[in-house]
């Protein structure tokens, strides 16, 4: 199922069947850091194959998984945005033209919630709680503020995205088929003072 363009189409059986499959080897072998082991990757690739007849390289497969990883964040975020209209039977947001914009800033591999629900969202929530590492105006489920609980405490701000998974040093290939390339670069940790 691939596209004009040669991008693997995903759709949400095959969204459900990878994120699934995760789970199981999570539950098994459990985790590289932010992502799965080595031989994790090549059972889910076996999966996809043998359900869908996707041939995939595991880098197209860490790609759909960060894919994935990013939108569950974006999704996070407009969860806990405040004032944000949420409509829970459509799993759908109502936001303004602006805010969407703004959001986009944020999380450009999560405008698909603009148009289309994020499957499968309880899957998501299982694989991806408290994994994402964020900067900026993005931030997860699992944090409860930006600001220190007490005042002798030093907290630290996050500019950029960091990914702390092991990686072979390649960049990773396009697999997904509303994906955005980010910015790869580093983070940028600066202490906050709340003095």
């Amino acid at each position: 199922m691939e596209n004009n363009d040669g991008r693997q189409q995903w759709t949400d059986e095959t969204i459900k069947c990878m994120l699934d499959t995760c789970l199981e080897e999570i539950g098994r072998v459990g985790r590289n850091g932010q992502s799965l082991r080595k031989e994790s990757w090549d059972r889910l690739g076996k999966k996809l194959k043998e359900e869908f007849g996707m041939n995939l390289t595991q880098k197209q497969l860490r790609n759909a998984f960060d894919t994935l990883k990013a939108k569950y964040v974006g999704w996070c975020y407009l969860r806990n945005k405040t004032g944000n209209l949420y409509n829970p039977q459509t799993n759908m947001f109502t936001l303004t033209p602006q805010e969407w914009k703004d959001f986009k800033k944020g999380h450009p591999r999560a405008m698909s919630l603009k148009t289309r629900p994020l499957p499968h969202h309880d899957l998501f929530i299982t694989v991806f709680k408290g994994l994402s590492a964020n900067g900026g105006n993005q931030w997860t489920s699992t944090q409860i503020s930006g600001v220190s609980l007490s005042p002798h405490v030093q907290t630290l701000q996050i500019e950029a995205s960091i990914n702390l998974e092991e990686d072979d040093g390649d960049s990773h290939e396009q697999g997904y088929e509303d994906e955005d390339p980010t910015n790869n670069e580093g983070p940028s940790v600066k202490p906050f003072n709340d003095s």
